[in-house]
C-alpha cells in the first residue's frame, strides 16, 4: 500500500508584472502535475495582486 504525501507549494507573485502572473502560476501548476502530483486546492493570500502569494495544496 502506497501513501500519498500532501505538500504545499508557495508561488510568490511579489514584483511579478500582471501580464506575467498567469504564465508563472500555470507553469508552476504544470510542473507539479508533470511530476505526478495531484492538485487539491489553490488559495491566493494577500491584499493586492501585486503583493500576494499563491498556495497550492497537492498530493505527491
Amino acid at each position: 500500500m502506497q501513501f500519498l504525501m500532501k505538500k504545499v507549494k508557495v508561488i510568490d507573485l511579489f514584483g511579478i508584472k500582471y501580464d506575467q502572473m498567469e504564465t508563472r502560476i500555470n507553469d508552476e501548476l504544470g510542473a507539479i502535475q508533470s511530476a505526478g502530483g495531484s492538485i487539491l486546492d489553490v488559495k491566493l493570500i494577500g491584499e493586492k495582486l501585486s503583493q500576494c502569494s499563491v498556495f497550492v495544496y497537492y498530493e505527491d
